[in-house]
């Protein structure tokens, strides 16, 4: 994929979390922070913009060359075959050769110091976690779509 102004602006925005020493870390398609008192208004907006390419950029980072071909590969079908949106297509190729090659669910990048302690998932979007609200050192990334 050749980069775009976004993907730039959100590898930039990824560089700039890492030198404030904001550890990011995905899990199930949710930003995780910390520690959240870096972070600014203005970084909270870029965040909700460029959230899905964030992920997108982290998801990918961790690919062997084999399993990012086989998600190439599955993106093209879907968009070609299938008429999906690119994000769709994107999506639905993830879910697919994630399942057949145990490709990372989670990512992380960061300062590993400020890692988010296991157990403080954030909800999706419209969801409520069943651990209750986040704890003190994290973002929950609910709107950043």
């Amino acid at each position: 994929m050749t980069p775009t102004p976004d993907t730039i602006a959100a590898d930039l925005l990824l560089d700039e979390l890492t030198d404030l020493g904001i550890s990011v870390r995905i899990g199930g398609g949710n930003l995780r922070l910390c520690p959240k008192e870096r972070l600014t208004p203005s970084l909270h907006a870029r965040l909700r913009v460029y959230k899905p390419l964030i992920v997108r950029a982290m998801r990918l980072a961790g690919l062997t060359q084999d399993q990012r071909d086989a998600w190439d590969e599955r993106v093209a079908i879907c968009m070609v075959d299938g008429g999906l949106s690119q994000e769709e297509a994107e999506a639905l190729a993830w879910r697919e050769v994630e399942g057949q090659q145990g490709l990372p669910v989670d990512a992380h990048v960061g300062p590993r110091a400020a890692a988010v302690p296991e157990g403080n998932e954030v909800a999706k979007a419209g969801e409520v976690s069943p651990r209750g609200p986040t704890s003190a050192g994290t973002v929950d990334t609910k709107g950043y779509q």
